[in-house]
């Protein structure tokens, strides 16, 4: 983290379809309680009462999430109230999410807070229970033609067996982009998302090495070690994308992901 005295900001756009849980998302990890399931930790994050009746987010919405020089969240966790000025004057790095439209009704909205808010990093939320829709598909889409980037928190993960269909998907949809979905489960992985490219190298790497010293002396062999070099190469070119599965409710996930933010 930097000198305390410094703050350092970074700007996080938040995108993903309506009901994906991106504002309930942002109440959990900015307030520090967890979701009843029917959507309370959302209700400070709407300013008007159309979307407090329709549980959707129809205009900008601006949250902070203060970390201290020791990596500890300061939002929560005193007796005294936490505003916005106080959050900054505590911190050493400050998070700020802007919670976009997910509706396609409100997609100029969205577009218009990509422009002009212009973020570090864009956090893409997909439901696990709905999986990609065809809004997900046009905010990946734009991350991709904007060239911003991305990593994706995948919520509700305690109404669904597996994530892996999801992310198979995923990898299908950044593919021709050069990148490739990683799961990021424990927090090690989550302070350097590059370390799974590594793993992904070194394990092509490790087959090379393995090829070389048998040394291909038949077609096959040759095709091998050449599929081999070729993967080596790609994988070196290959951007990993963090994977991020969490519940909001249970509350499974949420450090690794503080983690990350950190």
């Amino acid at each position: 983290l930097p000198d305390p005295q410094q703050s350092v900001e970074l700007r996080v756009a938040v995108m993903g379809a309506n009901e994906a849980g991106k504002s309930t998302l942002i109440g959990v990890l900015t307030q520090g309680e967890l979701d009843n399931g029917r959507g309370s930790a959302r209700l400070n994050m709407f300013r008007h009462l159309h979307e407090v009746k329709s549980g959707r987010t129809s205009s900008l919405s601006h949250e902070i999430l203060g970390f201290d020089a020791q990596g500890n969240v300061v939002n929560y966790g005193c007796s005294e109230l936490m505003t916005a000025e106080r959050i900054g004057e505590r911190s050493a790095k400050l998070v700020s999410f802007l919670d976009l439209a997910g509706h396609s009704k409100y997609q100029r909205t969205t577009l218009h807070g990509l422009s002009g808010y212009s973020p570090h990093y864009a956090m893409l939320v997909i439901s696990a229970t709905a999986g990609i829709t065809r809004i997900t598909e046009e905010h990946v889409g734009l991350l991709l033609a904007l060239d911003l980037p991305f990593f994706v928190v995948i919520t509700k993960c305690e109404l669904a067996s597996t994530v892996q269909a999801l992310v198979a998907r995923l990898a299908t949809m950044i593919a021709s982009a050069n990148k490739k979905p990683v799961l990021i489960t424990d927090e090690s992985m989550a302070r350097s998302c590059v370390a799974p490219g590594k793993l992904i190298r070194d394990s092509v790497d490790e087959f090379s090495s393995d090829m070389e010293i048998n040394k291909a002396t038949d077609n096959h062999q040759r095709e091998a070690a050449a599929a081999a070099a070729a993967a080596a190469a790609e994988a070196e070119e290959m951007q990993t994308v963090g994977v991020f599965p969490v519940s909001c409710v249970r509350g499974a996930g949420l450090n690794v992901l503080h983690a990350h933010l950190l």
